[in-house]
C-alpha cells in the first residue's frame, strides 16, 4: 500500500520518462496578473530531446527510435477503489454522504444509487469498468460526490490520473505484478494479468532488444547475463507445474538488476491519491484508496475483475465455558474455622 500517488513514487519517476505536458498559454502574462490561470488555453504532450546526430553509439536503452507507435490502441480498463478517509464533512451533521463518479474521455459512469449515508471513512469496494482509445483518450477523473435530497450533489473532492502515461510508461504501470504465480482458485490471489509472466518476459526482452529467455533449473539466461534463483525464494513452488511461470515472474520482480535497460516495475498494490476541490485550491479535502489495471483490446482479454467489496457483518453466538480454575488467591477466612477461602 503506497501512502502517495503512483507518480510520487521515485522508482517511477512520475512515468514521464516518453511523455510530458506542458501548459498552452495565449498572448503575454501582464504584470498586474498574479497568475496564468485565464490565459490557459489546453495542453501539448509529447517529448522534446536534443542528441547528436552521428558520431556517438546511444546503447540499447537510449535508443531514440524506440519510441511507441501512436497508432489507436483500444483499451479496458479498470478502476478499483477501494476507500476513502478523512472526507471533509459537507452536510450540517459533520458527516457526508459520499459517492464515485468516473471521468474517462466522453464516458461518464456514476454510483450516485449506492451512496452511503452519514460517512467521513467510506468503505466502496467497488470496480469500474470503462474503455477508451490511447492516444486519444488521456485523463481518468475520479470524484467523490456528497449525496444530497434536494438540489444538486456536491463535490467533495478528485483526482486526476493520466493513464496514457501510463500504459506508455517502460515501468509496466498497466497490471501490478503480484508475488506469486497462482492460477487455482478466484480468490484476491489469483492472476489477474491477460498475459503469463513468461509471455510478459518474452515482450520485455522484445521491446528492449534482448535475446530470447532461456530457462534453466534455478536459473535464467538473457544473453550474457544470468539471473539465479535462490532455492529460498518464495516464489518458487515445490511442485515442476509452472515451474518456468515462477521463474519468469522472479526475473520480472527483479528487472531493475538487468544491465543497461532493467528498471522497477509496477508491483501489485494500492496507491493512496490525495483529493482536492478546484474551488479550495491547495486544500486536501481526503484521500482515496485505489488502484488501475489497463488491459490492451488487441490482447487476449483477462478474465473477470476482483470482488472486493465490504464484508457484510455475519450474526454468530459465542458460548464461554468455565470448567475449572486453579491457584485462586484466598482472600478471606472462615468465620467458624479460620480456614482460607474466596467467593469467586
Amino acid at each position: 500500500i503506497y501512502p502517495n500517488e503512483l507518480e510520487q513514487q521515485p522508482e517511477f519517476g512520475g512515468f514521464h520518462e516518453w511523455l510530458q505536458t506542458w501548459a498552452i498559454y495565449r498572448g503575454k502574462q501582464s504584470a498586474a496578473a498574479s497568475s496564468d490561470r485565464g490565459r490557459l488555453v489546453g495542453k501539448f504532450k509529447g517529448n522534446i530531446q536534443v542528441r547528436r546526430s552521428r558520431g556517438i553509439d546511444t546503447g540499447p536503452g537510449e535508443d531514440w527510435r524506440r519510441f511507441p507507435s501512436n497508432d489507436p490502441i483500444p483499451v479496458l480498463i479498470r478502476v478499483y477503489v477501494v476507500r476513502a478517509t478523512d472526507l471533509h464533512p459537507m452536510d450540517p451533521n459533520g458527516k457526508a454522504d459520499p459517492y464515485i463518479l468516473l471521468h474517462f474521455g466522453s464516458r461518464k459512469i456514476s454510483d450516485k444509487e449506492n451512496y452511503i449515508s452519514r460517512q467521513l471513512n467510506p468503505v466502496f469496494g467497488k470496480c469500474f469498468e470503462v474503455s477508451g482509445t490511447f492516444p486519444q483518450d488521456s485523463l481518468l477523473k475520479i470524484q467523490v460526490l456528497d449525496w444530497d435530497l434536494l438540489g444538486s450533489d456536491d463535490l467533495i473532492g478528485e483526482t486526476l490520473i493520466d493513464l496514457e502515461n501510463r500504459f506508455y510508461s517502460k515501468h509496466r504501470a498497466t497490471c501490478g505484478l503480484p508475488r506469486r504465480y497462482e492460477t487455482s482458485g478466484n480468490g484476491p490471489n489469483k492472476w489477474r494479468d491477460a498475459l503469463r509472466p513468461t509471455q510478459i518476459l518474452a515482450q520485455m526482452c522484445r521491446e528492449n532488444k534482448l535475446e530470447s529467455p532461456i530457462y534453466m533449473p534455478g536459473r535464467v539466461r538473457i544473453g550474457e547475463w544470468v539471473f539465479a534463483v535462490r532455492p529460498d525464494n518464495n516464489t518458487i513452488p515445490l511442485s515442476r507445474q509452472g515451474y518456468e511461470e515462477h521463474l519468469a515472474l522472479s526475473v520480472l520482480q527483479n528487472w531493475q538488476k538487468v544491465p543497461n535497460v532493467g528498471c522497477h516495475l509496477v508491483p501489485e498494490h494500492v496507491e493512496t491519491r490525495s483529493l482536492y476541490n478546484p474551488d479550495k485550491p491547495g486544500i486536501e479535502q481526503g484521500k482515496l484508496e485505489m488502484w488501475v489495471e489497463l488491459y490492451p483490446m488487441d490482447t487476449p482479454l483477462p478474465g473477470p475483475s476482483l470482488d472486493i467489496s465490504a464484508r457484510k457483518p455475519v450474526g454468530f453466538e459465542l458460548r464461554v465455558i468455565i470448567w475449572n480454575t486453579e491457584d485462586v488467591v484466598l482472600e478471606d477466612d472462615s468465620f467458624f474455622t479460620g480456614e482460607k477461602m474466596s467467593d469467586i
